[in-house]
């Protein structure tokens, strides 16, 4: 089989960074937006939030159906590229409307109504495109190498989103704290991120040459599709995806409070702690997809859960109040180490198992298969943020309710999926069991 270009595999890429400034932005600072600036209740936010995410996940299964109606015509690139513009019109939307109302209950329905509506576009955007993957990429060991390609781009755009944005709006605003910042200089730096998410993808709808559905024409039901997937390795992996996005998000929607409240790090140094974790996600990857080859999927994810983990029993350790430590600079480069190995191998099992699925259960199914592990993704990105809004209600600002959410709340999480990996085996499928097995 010829190996894809470096040219294919970057054009496939690029998407990501739109994605991931888009999806980075709102699970890293929507939460803090609409509590610290637009002044909502902790639990009003992070239920705006979780409703968002739910409906989110719903449209996933419709979507994915009508993405695999046109892959025998190729038509899904242009399911995406009618979706970019009312999709980062959204996105605006949501972070300019509820600053321009008052009341708790009417922010709280403006704020979700804005979010559903941006999820739709959202939806449209990646969906599609996450189904090609197995037809533009059919070799195992490629798959891992485009996941690596796609998630370098993916965490470039995460890096932007978590560390460069609080530079950015200290940059348009004034203030000695994020929260003490005008929500026009928010709007105006989220603004900018939706106009680069614009550009990014450019490349894409321009120069790739869309594949045709990877396994055939075949359009099963959808009641046919829910009964196959409960009964196949699909739903076990659907649990652990969902645990590993829970535990990761969890931390990454609570660091914004973390590092002011009970660090009391200003905007420069959450970019300068936060690009540092993001540098070491991106500079870590090569070596997990090099390990990978070496011990499998399976056990680089096992791997790479017990690394994540060692950085959230560091996290009650950092010193309180006192600044930028040593040891908060460890906990950086370890945590970035560990969430890169959770992204790829969960994110490039996934394609594996659609295909595996698919000449199990019938072709054709590609969209509704990746519909069930994006609809996961959300639900999990809901549950998590659902969860943080739930500690900062009973709690209030106390930095010690922070630091748990930051460290031992989600390590439990992490554990019970190091449990579930170790039972259920055969997640690490690929057409070749022989020479994927872990």
């Amino acid at each position: 089989m010829t190996p894809r270009r470096v040219t294919d595999r970057l054009v496939f890429a690029t998407p990501e960074i739109a994605i991931n400034l888009l999806f980075s932005a709102i699970n890293a600072w929507y939460l803090f937006y609409l509590v610290q600036i637009a002044g909502l209740p902790p639990l009003l936010a992070g239920l705006a939030f979780f409703i968002g995410r739910v409906a989110d996940a719903l449209f996933d299964p419709v979507v994915g159906h009508w993405s695999d109606l046109r892959a025998r015509a190729r038509r899904r690139k242009a399911m995406i590229g009618w979706s970019i513009i009312p999709t980062l019109g959204a996105f605006v939307l949501m972070w300019v409307l509820p600053v321009q109302v008052t009341g708790d209950l009417l922010q709280f329905l403006i704020a979700t109504a804005a979010f559903t509506l941006f999820t739709l576009g959202y939806t449209m955007l990646t969906l599609p495109r996450l189904a090609m993957l197995p037809g533009f990429e059919p070799d195992y060991h490629g798959r891992t190498t485009q996941v690596s390609y796609d998630l370098i781009f993916a965490f470039i755009a995460i890096g932007v989103a978590m560390a460069g944005l609080p530079a950015l709006i200290g940059a348009f605003g004034v203030g000695t704290m994020l929260s003490d910042v005008s929500a026009s200089a928010w709007v105006a730096s989220l603004g900018l991120l939706a106009f680069v998410a614009g550009l990014a993808y450019l490349p894409f709808l321009l120069l790739f040459v869309e594949p045709s559905s990877a396994t055939g024409p075949a359009r099963p039901q959808l009641w046919v599709f829910l009964r196959s997937f409960w009964r196949s390795d699909l739903a076990a992996m659907a649990v652990i995806f969902f645990l590993s996005v829970v535990s990761v998000v969890s931390v990454q929607s609570m660091l914004p409070f973390f590092l002011e409240l009970r660090i009391g790090v200003p905007p420069a140094g959450h970019a300068l702690l936060l690009g540092l974790v993001f540098a070491t996600v991106i500079g870590t990857f090569p070596l997990w997809s090099l390990l990978s080859k070496r011990i499998g999927k399976r056990r680089g994810l096992i791997t790479g859960a017990l690394v994540y983990c060692s950085f959230l029993l560091l996290v009650p350790l950092i010193p309180a109040q006192v600044g930028i430590t040593p040891l908060l600079l460890l906990s950086c480069i370890i945590a970035g180490a560990g969430v890169a190995a959770q992204s790829l191998f969960t994110w490039s099992l996934i394609p594996d198992m659609v295909e595996h699925h698919c000449r199990l259960h019938g072709a054709g199914q590609e969209g509704l298969c990746t519909a069930a592990f994006t609809m996961t993704n959300k639900l999990a990105i809901g549950t998590a943020v659902l969860l943080n809004a739930g500690l900062l209600a009973a709690g209030g600002s106390d930095a010690g309710v922070v630091t748990a959410a930051t460290g031992p709340v989600p390590m439990i999480i992490c554990l019970v999926m190091l449990l579930l990996v170790r039972r259920w085996v055969l997640i690490d499928a690929g057409p070749d069991r022989s020479a994927s097995a872990a």
